[in-house]
Parts: structure tokens; sequence; C-alpha cells
């Protein structure tokens, strides 16, 4: 019996160099799976474009610089915290109606009490013998000056919100 090995004859003969059946062979660069009208050899890669959405940008009462740092020490305090395994992670999200407003208030996940430093927001405030302590974002605890309510709608009143003069910020706690 006399075996065919040219081209098209015998059973092992998948069309040209060792190719794939069915697919092109390119006539310039002879690889398979393309032909000369789309081989990158003789026509060049395609130009890359990404598709960049613009968004508008809100004032803020503190820079790109302080938020990174918030950011960052916020990310040291949770990196600490999760040295067990049996403490939980926390992420941190912010969002806020109005930053140019005093009474605007933050969502965070990170803060474990709500915290205004306006005393003007509250509807009712006590002031304890024993003041809570509160860690901030740096490590270092800072003592609330009271508690109490506050209304942030006719039907939306957060209740032990702790006052911090210091605090720059209206935090709601979200943990």
């Amino acid at each position: 019996m006399v075996a065919s090995r040219g081209r098209g004859g015998g059973r092992n003969n998948r069309g040209g160099r060792g190719g794939r059946s069915g697919c092109p062979q390119c006539t310039y660069c002879k690889r398979m799976g393309h032909t000369q009208e789309n081989c990158y050899s003789l026509h060049g890669f395609p130009v890359k474009v990404a598709q960049v959405a613009q968004t508008e940008k809100s004032e803020s009462k503190f820079s790109d610089t302080e938020y990174q740092e918030y950011l960052k020490l916020k990310s040291e305090k949770s990196s600490s915290q999760t040295s067990s395994s049996s403490v939980p992670c926390y992420s941190t999200t912010c969002i806020s109606q109005s930053i140019d407003s005093p009474s605007s208030w933050i969502l965070d996940s990170g803060a474990s009490d709500h915290i205004s430093g306006n005393k003007s927001s509250f509807t009712s405030i006590s002031f304890p013998k024993i003041p809570h302590l509160v860690t901030v974002a740096n490590g270092s605890k800072v003592a609330a000056q009271g508690s109490g309510q506050v209304s942030l709608s006719s039907s939306l009143k957060l209740d032990s919100v702790l006052f911090l003069p210091q605090c720059p910020y209206n935090l709601i706690s979200l943990s």
C-alpha cells in the first residue's frame, strides 16, 4: 500500500504548514489565522484609544491632598485593626448632598458613632459628666463634649449624635 504525502492527500494533512483546518494563511507573513488584508506585520497594529467619561467635579471645603491624607489614615487604621482574622474589615464610603453647607452630612462606614462639630445642628443635647472618648483617623482619642439628637429633615432624626467641636465634618455612621 502506498501512502500519499502531498497537498490534499493523506489523513494527517491539515492544509499548509502545520496550520489548523479551515483557518486562512497570510500570503505575506505565512502565519495562520488571518489573510494579507488583515496582516499586522504588513499594515501595523491598530491605534488603541481609551474612552474616558467626563464628569462634573463638585467643589469641597477640603483639598484633594487633604482628602487623600484622610483616606490614607483611614486605610492605616483599618490595616492595624485587621491583624487578627476575627476583626472585621471596614471600608469607607463618603456621600454628601452639598459640601458647601455646614449642615451637610457624610455617610461614613468607618465611623462607629454619628458625629457633628456643629452645635447649632442639635435639636437637643446633653452634657454627660463622663465624656465619651472617640478615636479619630490619626489614632488619637478625643472627648465628646455632649450627645444629643439632630433632625436632618422633618421625617429623619439621628439619636445619640456625639458633639465634637473640633470635628470639621458631620458624619453618619453606617457601621
